[in-house]
């Protein structure tokens, strides 16, 4: 079956092409459905039909007397389950013998967690026929006709009924921690004991389990090697008196000497040199151990960019103290090429395109990445009785490059040029950007750029009068050339850079254009944001984030152009709203003899509040189900905030992980106010991308 990739976003979809996109998927999965089926042959089906089940079914387990267990942790021991009514991994048979060994079973599973007086008072299995004989007879008569094997009996259920007698738990009366240091190793100061001490889960009182004791031992041993004993090493023992129904836990405890990172060694190379490795590793020999180090010395290296799968082994300790490392990597390929068709729909907006992407790891050597993404289409403006439309195209080069002047600096050479359509107005746009970036510790990430772009306008009656008539205001110059300095600060205080579950970002950027650098247009842009993240279970997340944004024209040419201005609205912010059209807007009438209606156009604003709380709960495998608000706005005039007038939404969605990144389907409700500046009807939105909102 042919494989689409569907790049970026798909928001709003209108109701009769929604209607029809889902009949094509529901008939392009039949179909793959059909063909799937049809592959296994004839011989296959006519083999799979008359294998003779084994046994009865058996349908239910009734269990009594249970009360240590859940009926689901008690039933995943047992060769005796329930069928559940729908499955795509077949049925459960009963066969004779299996109450015999569930019974052994069911002992060794309650002394494993501390009783060991249970008894299991009865296993009964009832049989039963589903069906009676006349109808189990047309069967066979009609199976034999085709020339088919049939079963010798009617089709049989089993019923399990199982009494259990749990006895009296056996309690936990003492834990013991015996420290057995090895001669020449330092011992442990007091404190660190207490430390270790306190992560054991095992404590007087509780019922006695060996899964909980070999939990706590692993705990222990997970203590001091934070704590840079590498080669620690606990064994648990336990001393258990059935008739007292007591026992007394001891573990114990070979730290062992704490341990510093020795040599690194490299395996797995083959077009990476090796000292660009090391590179992002020199930090570590000679620091003392610790698993988090481990993990960093990993993630270091993965972070190149460069590597499949990176994995880092422990060796025995050396010279007393020294532990090498050995790092296995797995190249990626050196060039790839990756081909994908697009398709955005929004009530404002459709858009049809398909994009190219090719990769080179090492354009001139020593690790000199460059991107080429290449992407062409057309796209469609209603109203559709009299559309704007036009073709869009966008070409970018990215050129990245890490080492140079200083081993820890990140050098991106960006130039592009784009043909767009925008509503009122197309434009094409030739660009470039020249960044640096680099990371000061693990925590804060600092980046700056210079930037600069040609604008130049057409096919718009409006941008035709100068800037006193022209619809884009006061700012409005064609063509234009603009140039600023941009500079970012990233705390990250998360347990990770990527897609963090707990912790929070914050985030501060600044922009500076003025004619120095080139630019017709004066003006500051300051940008702040924070994001916070909270994960108290693995199925659950909350997330937030506040926004601000604003800009501030000065001097001789003050000003902001028309595609640097501030908007909201689209799958990243304020999904109630189509992309781009929560913003000041101007009404474009067009030929006022024509009798046209006037268009209501998005021309952005200098002030920017945004507000996102989510919820995030994961209901199976790798899907998440999430509910959230929004809250935004964006005014004309320089820091101008009415919170009367902020705009919310609401809404929920889905997200899917998959090895491109998370998948995301949202739906938001517009809270509809009495703006007069929004006059549109429409108060829902629905948006597809690829990765979180935040």
């Amino acid at each position: 079956m042919p494989a689409v990739a569907w790049d970026r976003s798909i928001a709003d979809g209108w109701p009769p092409f929604a209607a029809v996109a889902t009949r094509l998927l529901v008939l392009w999965l039949l179909l793959g459905c059909g063909l799937a089926c049809a592959s296994e042959g004839p011989n296959r089906r006519r083999e799979r039909r008359t294998d003779a089940p084994p046994g009865p079914v058996v349908r239910t387990v009734e269990l009594e007397g249970v009360t240590r267990f859940t009926e689901q942790e008690f039933l995943a021991h047992l060769n005796l389950q329930p069928s559940p009514v729908l499955s795509f991994s077949g049925q459960h048979y009963y066969l004779p013998g299996l109450e015999q060994l569930d019974t052994e079973r069911i002992v060794e599973l309650y002394a494993a967690y501390g009783h060991f007086d249970a008894e299991v008072k009865q296993v009964e299995v009832q049989i039963e026929q589903k069906g009676n004989e006349r109808r189990h007879a047309r069967r066979v008569a009609r199976k034999r006709r085709r020339g088919r094997a049939a079963p010798a009996s009617p089709r049989q259920i089993a019923r399990v009924r199982i009494v259990i007698d749990e006895g009296e738990p056996t309690r936990i009366r003492g834990v013991r921690l015996q420290w057995a240091d090895e001669d020449g190793a330092p011992a442990l100061a007091d404190e660190e004991r207490r430390g270790v001490r306190s992560v054991a889960t095992t404590t007087e009182g509780d019922v006695f389990s060996v899964a909980a004791m070999s939990e706590s031992a692993a705990l222990i041993q997970e203590s001091l090697r934070a704590r840079g004993y590498a080669q620690a090493h606990v064994e648990e023992r336990a001393e258990v008196h059935r008739r007292e129904h007591w026992a007394e836990l001891r573990y114990i405890i070979v730290p062992g000497p704490p341990a510093r990172i020795g040599e690194l060694r490299i395996e797995g190379l083959e077009y990476v040199p090796e000292d660009l490795v090391r590179r992002e590793v020199d930090y570590a020999p000679g620091r003392p151990f610790s698993p988090a180090l481990v993990r960093r010395i990993e993630n270091s290296v993965y972070g190149m960019d460069v590597f499949s799968a990176v994995t880092v082994e422990e060796g025995p300790l050396r010279d007393g103290d020294r532990l090498d490392l050995t790092i296995r990597v797995q190249e990626n390929k050196l060039q790839g090429v990756k081909f994908g068709v697009g398709l955005g729909i929004d009530p404002r907006r459709w858009e049809q395109r398909v994009s190219l992407r090719y990769r080179h790891d090492s354009i001139f050597g020593r690790l000199t990445r460059m991107d080429v993404i290449a992407r062409v289409g057309y796209a469609e403006i209603p109203p559709l009785t009299d559309p704007q439309h036009g073709p869009i195209a966008s070409l970018d080069l990215i050129f990245r490059k890490k080492g140079l002047l200083e081993p820890r600096l990140v050098w991106t050479e960006h130039p592009s040029i784009e043909l767009g359509i925008q509503p009122g107005y197309q434009f094409y746009s030739p660009r470039n950007r020249l960044g640096v970036s680099r990371f000061f510790t693990r925590y804060l990430e600092t980046a700056l750029s210079y930037n600069n772009r040609f604008v130049r306008f057409f096919n718009a009656d409006g941008l035709e009068g100068g800037e006193t008539s022209s619809f884009l205001g006061r700012d409005y110059r064609n063509p234009y050339f603009v140039s600023f300095l941009s500079a970012q600060a990233t705390l990250h205080l998360s347990d990770r850079l990527l897609e963090p579950k707990n912790g929070a970002q914050l985030r501060l950027g600044y922009d500076i254009a003025n004619t120095y650098l080139g630019s017709q247009y004066s003006f500051h842009k300051v940008y702040p944001e924070l994001r916070l993240y909270y994960q108290p279970h693995d199925r659950i997340q909350l997330a937030a984030r506040s926004q601000l944004g604003l800009l501030f024209p000065y001097g001789r040419h003050a000003g902001v152009p028309i595609d640097l201005k501030l908007y909201l609205g689209g799958a990243g912010d304020v999904r109630g709203w189509p992309v781009r059209h929560l913003s000041p807007r101007v009404e474009d009438c067009g030929d006022e003899a024509s009798g046209d209606a006037c268009e209501s156009i998005p021309i952005g604003g200098y002030s920017q509040v945004l507000g996102n709380l989510e919820f995030r709960l994961r209901v199976v495998s790798q899907l998440w189900v999430a509910v959230f608000g929004d809250v935004g706005d964006v005014r004309e005039g320089v820091t101008e905030f009415e919170p009367g007038g902020w705009q919310f939404s609401t809404g929920g969605g889905l997200r899917y992980s998959t090895p491109i990144g998370i998948i995301r389907g949202d739906f938001g409700y517009r809270v509809i106010t009495d703006d007069v500046r929004f006059p549109e009807n429409r108060a829902w939105g629905l948006h597809f991308s690829l990765g979180e909102a935040f």
